[in-house]
């Protein structure tokens, strides 16, 4: 009789907390903060081996930026339910958010490990194996979710980006049209497919490309410098100065991405085409560290190239 009672009080318990864990969810829906928070609270007090609320408080703590409290939930979870694979993808973007990406590419792996076919992990994992500078790895991730997800815009644009650092650009044009396609609001696709167009010497559709960009982003400069360089060899030197001038204006203002090797790469030889030799040398040297930076090395010999042209020209 007592095991039964004791039995029964744990159905019983089991059941509340399944019912505390539907408020929450319905709370969640709507919007409602504490609420969601309160029932979940009580769905774990009345059974701590919850995996659910454990999982949907972390998931809610991650959302709101509370990214410890969040893997303190979500490592409570994996614990009570360690073939989640979805617990282990979360975890492994609180990781990544606080900056520890051997711990989110840990999690991601076992996520991957688990389940084949989940698509978030991969796509997840492409991004740290860019960060990480693994150019083959991050083109392999970045495939199979595009082929688990094929309109997953952003696995197009980073996959394009890393076969651009490849030398692969025939290829990252390619990606980069289908970013496009995809995304057709965003200045990020017209910009990489411009930059890529210049270095491959289809200046008119750079040109298309980068008047695009300014469209959508009036006040990018590095596009400015860009269909400057990309105007001069089309032999349009009025209309090259004029955006080279404008490019100047905005700068100071709207600075070049500091990230961005490109748009200094084109800063520096818009300088050079107007006759500023010395500061066409200290964008055309922040390139290049940024290209080694980001072992861009396609890129890295299109900088170095300009660099010795200068130089070269100077003496």
């Amino acid at each position: 009789m007592g095991m039964f009672m004791l039995g029964m009080a744990a159905y019983s318990y089991a059941t509340r907390s399944s019912f505390y864990y539907y408020l929450a969810c319905q709370s969640y829906q709507g919007g409602k903060l504490k609420e969601t928070f309160d029932n979940l609270d009580l769905a774990i007090l009345t059974n701590p081996r919850n995996f659910n609320a454990y999982y949907l408080r972390g998931i809610f703590a991650y959302e709101h930026q509370n990214l410890s409290k969040a893997i303190e939930d979500l490592s409570r979870a994996i614990k009570y339910n360690p073939s989640s694979e979805k617990a282990f993808y979360h975890r492994g973007l609180c990781y990544w958010r606080q900056k520890d990406n051997t711990a989110a590419l840990a999690d991601f792996d076992y996520a991957i490990t688990l389940n084949h076919r989940y698509e978030p992990a991969y796509f997840y994992r492409g991004i740290l194996q860019l960060i990480e500078h693994r150019l083959p790895e991050a083109i392999e991730d970045f495939t199979q979710s595009i082929r688990m997800q094929p309109d997953r815009a952003k696995a197009y644009q980073y996959r394009g980006q890393a076969l651009t650092y490849q030398g692969q650009q025939e290829e990252a044009l390619a990606d980069f049209d289908e970013f496009v396609r995809l995304n057709p609001t965003s200045f990020e696709g017209y910009y990489n497919r411009a930059v890529l167009c210049y270095n491959l010497a289809m200046f008119q559709e750079g040109i298309a490309d980068f008047t695009k960009v300014l469209e959508l982003d009036p006040n990018n400069a590095s596009a400015y410098y860009g269909r400057s360089n990309t105007y001069i060899n089309l032999n349009h030197s009025d209309t090259a100065t004029l955006d080279f001038e404008q490019a100047r204006v905005l700068e100071p203002e709207y600075p070049i991405d500091r990230v961005d090797q490109h748009g200094f790469f084109h800063a520096g030889l818009a300088h050079y085409h107007h006759g500023y030799s010395q500061v066409a040398l200290e964008y055309l040297n922040k390139a290049l560290r940024l290209c080694h930076k980001n072992h861009d090395n396609s890129m890295h010999k299109i900088v170095a190239d300009a660099i010795q042209t200068i130089e070269n020209t100077a003496t």
